[in-house]
Order: C-alpha cells, then structure tokens, then sequence
C-alpha cells in the first residue's frame, strides 16, 4: 500500500475545488482517505519523509496546509475580488500537517508561513523561508517539530528576499531564490553558490552528475546551457532542447539533447560527442546504455559512441513517452487510428515486448514512483497503472 497526494492543477483557478490529500491503495486504486488542505491549487504542497511502518521513527507525510487565503488586495478570506482582479487568493495563513500516510490521521501540526517551500531530506524535511535581508532553510524532524539545524543565506546587496524552493541534491539541497543558488551538504553547510539569473528567464536542471542552467541568452537561436560548476555553455542547435529525463548518474559529464536527433555534448569542453539523425521525442540514461523513442523506434546507444545496440519499431503513434522501473522500458504511444493511449514493457536486453496495457483515455505522459506505474492525462489527472 502507498499513499500519494494529488494537486487538481491545470483549470482556472476560481472553478478549482480545494486541494486535498489523498492516500490511495497503489495495487487497487481505492481511496483510503482524504484530506483536504484548503486554499487553491498552488498553495499547497507535500513531501515525503522516510522511516519505519510504524513507531517513533515512522513515515509520515507533510503538507502545506491554508489556514486563511487572502485576495491579492491584501483581505483576507472571502472578498470579492475587484473588476479585473485575479480571482487567484494566495495564503495568508498556513500550517504544516504530519499525516500518517496510512491512514491520513494528523500527528502534529508545525509552524509555517506563506510563501515557505518544502523539500524531502530523507527521514526529515526541510523547509525554506525568506526572511529579512536572506533566507532560511531549516532542517526539521517532522515527527517531534525538532530543528536540527537551521542556515542562512543573505539576498544579494540591494535586493529583496525572495521565496526560496529546495529540491533533494547529493544527498543535501538544492535551493533557489530569485537570481541565486546554492546547494547545502546533509548537514547544513554550503558547498557552492551561484549567481543563476538571466534577461530572458532560466530553468535549473541536472545532467550527467554536474549542475546546469538552461537560459535563452541574447542573439542565441535557441537554449544556452551552463555548467554552473565549470561555467562551460553549450549552444545546442535550434529546435534541439536539453534532455532532463530519467539519468542514474551512470554515464558521467554527459549532456543529451533531443530534437530532430539525439546528441551527446560533453560538459567538460562544451563540444559535441557525437549525434544520431532521426527524431528524439524522450530518452533515458540507465546501467550505462541510452534508451530513446522516436517515430515509433525505440533504440538503445552505446553513449560513448552513439552505435546502436538494438533498435525495435513500433506500431505506435506519438504523443510518445518513456519511462522505466529499473528492470524494463516503459513506451506510451497510440495504435494507429486509436485515440486512446497504449502502455508497453519492452526488454532492456533486445527491445523485445513483455506486455501490452490499451488504456481507455489518451494519457500525456509517464512516471513510477515507489515501483509503480503513474500516468498523467492531458488534464493533470494521474491514474495509477500497476
């Protein structure tokens, strides 16, 4: 049995329902609770933390949780909005909740503010916060609301603190805010930081083990990527966008990028490794082999080289997805002339098919998590597939 959250995202905010926390039997389907967390879509959010079934040291799951929401004049819970303001209302106040992720019940309540981020840090959480002149991430126990340890970091002179997200990274953070970022150890010290902010707008991602920044730079045709740690760019060419699928970390200083081919940059140099011609739609890098979907082929490369180990067509037609639980691949397409999606496991040894799942509905997209198969439609939803 697991428990996930689902976020209704996609619709306009003021025909929202509240967002709610659901723990649902992953072999089933059945929903075992409901939570519901309050405010609108985008104002919550939850994250796991590890541990035991059951005891002091147990999995719990923590959510952001609205308390009161305020119309973006500032009035709190309720007011109508004025002609041509956003029917938006973001928190005003909020709380954390520890759930028992088996059967939804509150451990605890913690304290929060608006605009505070969560992130995972194995068996606890971190929770970030912009405070005056910098920002705060903290390291909490959930369980007992235990601070182990707290760092800041100051905004840069003359401006404003802005809120700051965190994501899980060697085993520490990873956190943004505004024009930085920096990434704290397990422990709370920072390892590194960046000025990361760009004219044009600039997304963070990781590859091949180094740290990237993906930005539209002036006179660029298209996405400018930058080594953070090296400050190496790559300028992939236009129509060619950097690949941020599914990577284990087993083909090191490598960059992919898919477009009308899939191509391998090294992140030492910033120079092309090697290309394949034919339309890359997804990718991923597992065991050191590179699996890829396009026009209904999937291929495994030697990423060394970019030979080709296997190749397997499909009678699927796109939207393509691919994903994997570790021992197969997992291609999403559509039999042709089908407007409804078909799930199918292919062998990693030879592209041979393990089985075929037709779907009642078009799906958009693939995930696993926690060894089971995830599919989002084209409306946000998340079906559990097995």
């Amino acid at each position: 049995m697991a428990a996930i959250n689902e976020v209704v995202d996609g619709v306009e905010a003021a025909a929202l329902p509240e967002p709610k926390a659901r723990g649902v039997d992953a072999r089933t389907g059945r929903e075992l609770w409901s939570m519901t967390l309050g405010g609108q879509s985008g104002g919550t959010q939850c994250v796991p933390a590890t541990g035991h079934v059951e005891g002091p040291g147990q999995a719990v799951l923590v959510c952001v949780a609205v308390d009161a929401a305020a119309t973006t004049g500032g009035t709190v819970d309720g007011a109508e909005p004025a002609p041509g303001e956003s029917a938006w209302q973001p928190p005003a106040r909020v709380h954390l909740a520890v759930l028992d992720p088996r059967t939804g019940r509150v451990l605890r309540e913690l304290p929060a503010a608006p605009g505070n981020g969560i992130a995972p840090l194995g068996a606890d959480v971190a929770r970030a916060s912009a405070e005056a002149g910098g920002n705060t991430v903290t390291r909490l126990d959930p369980r007992t609301g235990t601070e182990v340890w707290t760092s800041t970091h100051p905004a840069e002179t003359g401006a404003l603190a802005q809120s700051a997200w965190a994501e899980p990274y060697g085993g520490g953070l990873l956190v943004s805010a505004g024009s930085q970022a920096w990434v704290l150890s397990a422990t709370g010290e920072l390892v590194d930081e960046w000025h990361v902010a760009t004219d044009d707008g600039w997304s963070l991602f990781q590859a091949g083990g180094h740290l990237l920044r993906a930005a539209y730079e002036p006179n660029a045709e298209g996405v400018v990527v930058t080594d953070l740690a090296t400050d190496v760019t790559i300028t992939p060419p236009a129509g060619f966008s950097p690949w941020q699928g599914v990577d284990d970390g087993s083909v090191p200083g490598v960059l992919f990028t898919a477009g009308a081919g899939l191509t391998a940059w090294d992140l030492g140099t910033g120079q092309r490794r090697w290309e394949v011609e034919g339309v890359a739609d997804s990718a991923i890098v597992l065991d050191g082999v590179v699996y890829s979907i396009g026009s209904g082929i999937v291929s495994a490369l030697d990423p060394t080289s970019g030979s080709e180990l296997w190749k397997v067509r499909t009678d699927l037609s796109g939207p393509y997805d691919l994903a994997t639980d570790g021992r197969s691949l997992v291609v999403l397409g559509r039999v042709s002339g089908s407007a409804t999606s078909t799930v199918r496991a292919v062998s990693r040894t030879d592209g041979s098919t393990l089985w075929d799942a037709p779907l009642t509905h078009p799906v958009q997209s693939l995930e696993v998590s926690a060894g089971h198969l995830f599919a989002q439609t084209d409306q946000g939803v998340f079906v559990a597939l097995g």
